[in-house]
């Protein structure tokens, strides 16, 4: 009995040393780890722990969850589905986070035809006037001529690029026809054909979140070039992002401008509404 309450003893007074032993053994990692650990990568985006605990971050998170994802997206590259995506992505942030108030959604669209971005992007807009009754939307669209289309020596398929723009004024027309009223008067939309192959093609949100495509050729042998538009990859910009010595603010604008001279200088309305 005396032994064993010995031992008991002997337990109590080591303990407190082992554990004194381990923090000064542990404290330098320990402190190192806490002070370093500060930011987690969960696949493409890192998360700063210590701002995340923070005030600063916390308060009215939701309100700027899409200036995190601008600045962690900035530059990067997109296939046509995840662009499109995103696009729509930044809609319904930028609408959803807006409840009061009239707001306005500005959209400008260069493209060959919107073969791709009608049905993954701009048939959207209904959606938008239907689940957002303060939302006003002004979309002004440039595609190609058809006429100019039909004019060029390249093969016209697999995908008709000429019958496409054409398409794309009855489905606007189908589009605003079964609009509610109180949803027509929220809309602006105009089509403009113009003539010319844009290098650079894509969606402009606000004149600010820019999704830029690029056309390109296929080269077969002995056959006609192939033009390739939605199978290249996209990039995103946004006006304020700087990463070195690109700025965002040029590539917007050098965006906006073309689409500006085509629109207002060098192009036909085809569809306007109202």
């Amino acid at each position: 009995m005396q032994m064993e309450h010995a031992i008991e003893l002997i337990k109590i007074a080591i303990w407190p040393t082992v554990l004194i032993i381990s923090f000064l053994i542990f404290r330098r990692p320990i402190s190192s780890f806490i002070q370093n650990a500060q930011r987690f990568k969960f696949g493409d985006f890192t998360v700063n722990t210590t701002e995340a605990i923070s005030d600063k971050v916390t308060k009215n998170v939701n309100n700027h969850v899409d200036e995190i994802i601008k600045v962690l997206q900035y530059g990067a590259y997109f296939s046509r589905s995840q662009a499109f995506e995103r696009a729509n992505m930044f809609v319904n942030d930028y609408l959803n986070n807006r409840p009061g108030g009239e707001v306005r959604l500005e959209i400008k669209i260069t493209a060959v035809s919107m073969h791709y971005s009608w049905p993954a992007f701009v048939s959207n807009i209904s959606d938008w006037l239907a689940e957002h009754t303060n939302c006003n939307i002004n979309i002004a669209i440039l595609l190609v001529d058809p006429t100019y289309i039909n004019k060029l020596p390249f093969d016209k398929s697999p995908i008709n690029w000429a019958d496409e723009s054409e398409r794309r004024i009855k489905d606007m027309e189908e589009l605003v026809k079964v609009l509610p009223e109180s949803q027509k008067v929220r809309l602006n939309c105009s089509i403009r054909f113009f003539e010319g192959l844009p290098q650079y093609h894509g969606i402009l949100i606000n004149d600010d979140e820019l999704f830029l495509g690029r056309t390109d050729w296929e080269y077969r042998p002995d056959q006609l070039p192939q033009l390739t538009v939605g199978q290249n990859r996209y990039r995103y910009f946004n006006r304020s992002t700087t990463e070195g010595e690109d700025r965002g603010s040029e590539r917007v604008d050098l965006f906006l401008h073309w689409h500006k001279f085509y629109y207002e200088y060098s192009s036909q309305v085809v569809f306007n509404f109202p």
